[in-house]
């Protein structure tokens, strides 16, 4: 079962903003007081696939997700990326 249609499962009645094509790259829901649940994205997994995908460099991809993954918004329910430390 995909990570997207668990999510769904689970919060049944949440419409989630994805980004288009990195559905293996989610990693779970975040939720907290007055938010509503929010798609949790592995940044380290989007930059690796877009180096693969892409045929990008680490340098470009880290740039274009920046620029483009990460720096669009789309309201409160915009995806959240996570670094792990």
């Amino acid at each position: 079962m995909k990570k997207i249609d668990k999510a769904l499962e689970i919060f049944n009645d949440t419409n989630f903003i994805q980004v288009t094509d990195f559905d293996e790259c989610i990693i779970g829901v975040a939720e907290g007081f007055n938010i509503e649940p929010i798609l949790v994205y592995d940044r380290n997994k989007m930059i690796k696939k877009l180096m693969t995908r892409d045929h990008m460099t680490e340098a470009d991809a880290v740039d274009f997700f920046e620029y483009n993954i990460i720096g669009s918004y789309f309201g409160e329910k915009t995806p959240l990326f996570l670094t792990k430390v």
